[in-house]
């Protein structure tokens, strides 16, 4: 089978389309025929060496989507070609395995990508941290898990939604898909975020950016807000300013989609492909063929991309 190899730590030029055998699942194993790999800001940290692997050469791990097509023993309600998800230990090669604990299923009808849900999961689990906020601030509005919290938000019956994002498209994006407010980083939201969020100022934020944006976003929180951060892009940590925590008891937390037990993750799953499949919730999706991995990842790296970077076989 094809796989896309690790050969070394680097830039995008250290992968390699290569041969290598077809795996064979064990007791508890999916083997996936795969049809969508998922690429995803810490496929570039692990290529980089910044998230270790045993060593190289090796596949990286990933999201993928694809169709059962063997089954290890011991387990039950799987069966051949049957759609599922989930997370693999190898998963940028034509046939990945699945720990059946771990795999989602999925409706046959999903077009290609659309499965690939791990995102919408995570804005879910976002959300979810401060359910009573009736307004919400989102950075990298209009990427990935950015974009699937505009629209659950938006769901959820949330008055004031407002969206930061890169660029002017990335903006009108998040804008199209919910956002009540949507501003590039570079225009004045902080002249116009007092306006925006009242006297009670901001309810929640989710922050992907770290560094002293994270720290600027802070103030226009209101009394007991909650300021969640679930990515830092800038590699640069968040400098606090604990009287301002203190006098309006804000909370400042993470939160990662691997602390969800699977089942949690297969319910969530199940209704978030029915939102999609019903057009309740959609994200644009960029598809590279499985070989230019390694442009998809300069894609990625500049910061082009709205939504999505699938690579398809």
């Amino acid at each position: 089978m094809k796989a896309i190899v690790l050969t070394a730590y680097g830039g995008p030029e250290v992968l390699a389309l290569q041969d290598l055998p077809m795996p064979t699942p064990a007791p508890g194993e999916l083997l996936i025929k795969v049809s969508a790999v998922a690429l995803n800001y810490a496929n570039k940290l692990i290529r980089e060496g910044v998230y270790k692997t045993p060593g190289v050469p090796v596949v990286m791990p990933g999201e993928i989507e694809g169709t059962v097509v063997a089954i290890g023993q011991d387990i039950a309600g799987f069966a051949p070609g049957q759609k599922v998800t989930g997370v693999a230990n190898a998963a940028f090669a034509e046939y990945a395995l699945l720990p059946a604990a771990t795999a989602m299923p999925l409706p046959d009808a999903l077009p290609t990508g659309k499965g690939l849900l791990s995102r919408a999961c995570t804005a879910e689990l976002l959300l979810q941290q401060a359910p009573s906020a009736a307004s919400v601030l989102i950075t990298a509005a209009g990427t990935g898990v950015g974009l699937y919290a505009v629209q659950l938000a938006r769901l959820q019956g949330k008055s004031v939604i407002v969206a930061l994002a890169g660029d002017e498209r990335k903006k009108q994006l998040s804008l199209l898909h919910g956002a009540t407010h949507a501003f590039t980083y570079t225009e004045n939201w902080q002249e116009a975020l007092p306006g925006i969020a009242g006297e009670q100022g901001i309810g929640l934020v989710l922050d992907a950016t770290g560094g002293d944006l994270a720290a600027s976003l802070l103030p226009f929180l209101g009394y007991q807000g909650t300021f969640l951060a679930y990515g830092n892009m800038s590699g640069q940590p968040i400098p606090v300013d604990g009287t301002l925590l203190a006098m309006r008891s804000i909370r400042v937390t993470g939160a990662s989609i691997m602390t969800v037990p699977p089942d949690t993750q297969r319910e969530w799953i199940r209704r978030l492909a029915d939102d999609a499949l019903h057009g309740r919730i959609d994200a644009p999706i960029e598809h590279f063929p499985f070989y230019q991995a390694a442009d998809a990842f300069r894609h990625m790296e500049a910061r082009r991309h709205q939504g999505t970077i699938v690579l398809e076989l």
